[in-house]
């Protein structure tokens, strides 16, 4: 076999696919491979994904570029990883997923944020209340959880 020079694997975990590429060590892009999962939307506003669908698109794109390119995954020497911004995922004690998780897409948190920037942006100026900020995701979502609990 041919040798092969070094390269790296870079895995992205988007909002819409999985996407595995490889890289030469100066940067040009040798070959890629990606698998899609669905987002679903069971109520106005919702974006919300499986985790499961990650791990499963994770190692379907990873399989689709060995095949593609054996001899290259055996010259990887260096990984980068990036996933989606701000997904929510609820897990138990065992860090098995509660549910779909929450994605950065969702909007059904967007009053709590209006909410939160309008009773404390002033005072706390270094605290980002953005449309769909991570606060009042939490907020949203702690209110669901305590509607949840209580009906049980």
């Amino acid at each position: 076999m041919p040798k092969v020079d070094p390269c790296l694997l870079s895995i992205d975990l988007g909002t819409t696919a999985c996407k595995v590429t490889l890289f030469g060590l100066d940067g040009s892009r040798l070959a890629g491979c990606q698998t899609g999962y669905p987002l679903y939307s069971p109520e106005p506003g919702a974006a919300e994904q499986e985790p499961d669908d990650w791990r499963s698109a994770f190692h379907q794109a990873l399989i689709s570029l060995s095949n593609a390119v054996p001899q290259l995954m055996l010259a990887v020497t260096g990984i980068g990883l990036a996933a989606q911004m701000n997904a929510i995922v609820l897990v138990d004690n065992q860090f098995q997923p509660l549910g779909r998780a929450q994605s950065s897409m969702d909007q059904r948190s967007v009053p709590y944020n209006a909410h939160l920037r309008s009773q404390f942006a002033a005072q706390l100026p270094e605290i980002y209340f953005g449309r769909n900020g991570m606060l009042g995701r939490i907020a949203w979502l702690g209110d669901q959880l305590a509607q949840q609990f209580a009906s049980r």
